[in-house]
């Protein structure tokens, strides 16, 4: 278990009755939280005072609530590290803090004894993981189908001093920039994966996890240098599971020595006594 606590500039106040309080910042934002199916802890009266609801729409995407004003953009820090931080109408903010423990298992991992480590980041979308691998030293490859979330991740680069960090971004379909990357013979030391369970690429490709996955995974046999020192698969569809991952990275890995490990991502709220579930992990590392 990979278990994410509050932090200066971040906490999970509550979550319950299908929904989740958090403070970014100075923000407090009212969200859906489908799978936290027990009852809320705090009183109605903390969840009132948010500062932004958002409600789901049943045909697709949302809208916001505004109770009281919210900056068009405002940052937030973890672990000396800056982010930038936008309500969207998807309803997330560009920060994912379950994803915090993963960043912090990348510094520790994403280096080589001798040489840098060229890692390999798809579905990188804002750039949580870029920002974290360049903090370790790392070369990067950042593919992304959203232009926009590309702008994103360099905003949030430059704002960590990273600027001219040598980073390739790649506006592309993944599973063709893949593809393209076996037959160009590139390699890389380590490989970063978060996929969504539905997506779409930059020319509007498709992306199914249940039907693409198995395609990417094998794939992978061909970008994975001779002497890897990583890979981290983080995921929130309900096609896959920890054990499942475990599966994949045995067989991906079958001929390197080194050691796997999958379990939950997990929030703590500072109230309660739930942990929040958001998604698992499933890691291999040539370092323990």
């Amino acid at each position: 278990m990979m278990e994410t606590t509050g932090f200066d500039d971040y906490e999970m106040l509550d979550a319950g009755n299908g929904r989740r309080l958090e403070r970014f910042g100075e923000i407090i934002l009212d969200r859906p939280a489908p799978q936290s199916l027990w009852p809320i802890s705090l009183p109605l009266s903390e969840w009132n005072g948010a500062h932004a609801v958002y409600h789901r729409s049943g045909t697709g995407g949302g809208r916001w609530e505004i109770r009281k004003q919210v900056s068009d953009s405002w940052r937030i820090r973890w672990a000396g590290t800056v982010f930038n931080l936008k309500l969207t109408g998807f309803g997330h903010l560009g920060f994912f803090p379950e994803q915090t423990a993963c960043w912090q298992w990348i510094r520790d991992h994403a280096v080589l004894t001798n040489g840098r480590c060229s890692v390999l980041n798809l579905f990188a979308y804002t750039g949580g993981s870029t920002v974290a691998a360049a903090k370790a030293g790392a070369e990067i490859c950042h593919v992304d189908g959203s232009s926009g979330a590309i702008g994103w991740a360099r905003e949030n680069m430059a704002a960590n001093g990273l600027q001219d960090h040598p980073v390739r971004w790649i506006t592309d379909d993944v599973l063709k920039f893949a593809r393209r990357e076996v037959n160009r013979r590139r390699r890389y030391d380590g490989i970063i994966l978060d996929p969504p369970a539905f997506g779409r690429g930059p020319k509007g490709q498709v992306w199914k996890m249940e039907r693409d996955l198995p395609e990417l995974l094998r794939i992978f046999s061909g970008l994975i240098s001779d002497m890897p020192a990583f890979m981290l698969f983080t995921c929130h569809s309900v096609h896959l599971s920890a054990p499942g991952l475990s599966n994949m990275l045995s067989m991906l890995f079958e001929n390197h020595e080194g050691s796997i490990r999958t379990g939950d991502l997990v929030i703590r709220p500072s109230h309660g006594k739930n942990l929040f579930p958001a998604g698992f992990y499933g890691c291999w590392s040539r370092k323990d």
